[in-house]
């Protein structure tokens, strides 16, 4: 892996690149070390509720130091006191990956968190599912059912049940909560409160499905209108929903559109579905000195599975 310039590895670590992984491996990270306590301690993503999980990216690139013991404990030590919402959700991500390898005081950690914190926004009870399934949600329904009123409506999280679904099956998830369910009312209240609030939460599924069903020249009449401050929710379901032809011209769009503004409105359409075309105009736009820019157009190479795209990240 060839040196970074001054500011690249920093540039790569932010935008979540494998190069910054890459060039840890060949090279002394002790020179690095404020720049990456930084990533492990702060969620550097630009739009995190887009961007997805950092805490994986974060213990490849601890893994690829000399100083993981270091990380490890910064880690941890960060947790009780970290009140932003996105800081802490990355720390406890990597809190619960930790206690996966057999990490036993990010196991401890993590659990006494979640009780503690249960009514919080941010309290861990997904990460202790992701982490143990069954006996984890039993808790979390444990915890649920000694809420008052007010809080259990604030606290019923549809998610939890998701993750069990996900990982072992509807039928069966539904199957082994219905055997708990027998000996702990707990979790018998805590699923049917979740059913009721699925049925809720569907009777208006239809009617927003409808407000986002728009034809591509709405779309881009929205995008010249808004830019990148068009919703990003719903030009991503659009660009999932489109045709082959209306993304192949929305695509176009983009590689007209020459405000950085608008591109960025017209990359959200890519950040689910492939962009139809080769990637080069796409690794352009990823370079950008305008870093929203170019973490959109990182976001919409993410599904591409391009040797190009390969290249570059690893670059």
């Amino acid at each position: 892996m060839r040196d970074m310039e001054d500011g690249e590895f920093e540039r790569s670590l932010r935008l979540g690149l494998g190069r910054a992984v890459l060039f840890l491996q060949t090279h002394a990270s002790a020179p690095y070390r404020a720049t990456i306590l930084q990533g492990v301690l702060h969620n550097q993503a630009y739009q995190p509720q887009f961007e997805g999980d950092r805490a994986a990216y974060m213990l490849d690139i601890i893994a690829a130091t000399e100083e993981a013991t270091f990380y490890h404990a910064q880690i941890l030590e960060a947790v009780p006191s970290t009140t932003e919402d996105w800081d802490l959700d990355h720390l406890l991500g990597m809190v619960r990956r930790l206690a996966q390898q057999g990490h036993q005081l990010a196991r401890d950690l993590l659990y006494a968190y979640v009780v503690t914190h249960f009514t919080d926004g941010i309290n861990g009870a997904d990460q202790i599912v992701v982490l143990d399934g069954l006996s984890a949600f039993r808790l979390v329904a444990e915890l649920w059912a000694k809420l008052d009123p007010d809080d259990a409506i604030d606290c019923l999280d549809d998610s939890l049940l998701v993750l069990l679904e996900e990982r072992y099956g509807v039928e069966t998830t539904h199957q082994q909560l219905a055997i708990l369910a027998q000996d702990d009312h707990s979790v018998a209240t805590y699923v049917e409160a979740i059913a009721r609030d699925r049925l809720d939460r569907n009777a208006n599924k239809e009617a927003r499905m409808q407000r986002e069903d728009r034809t591509l020249a709405e779309v881009q009449d929205l995008i010249r209108a808004r830019g990148a401050r068009a919703p990003r929710g719903q030009l991503g379901r659009w660009g999932q929903n489109a045709s082959d032809m209306d993304l192949s011209r929305a695509a176009t769009g983009l590689l007209t559109e020459t405000d950085p503004s608008r591109q960025r409105g017209y990359l959200y359409l890519f950040w689910s579905r492939p962009f139809p075309f080769e990637p080069a105009p796409l690794l352009y736009l990823a370079e950008s000195v305008e870093v929203e820019l170019a973490f959109a157009a990182t976001k919409a190479l993410v599904p591409l599975a391009h040797p190009a795209v390969r290249t570059w990240a690893c670059a």
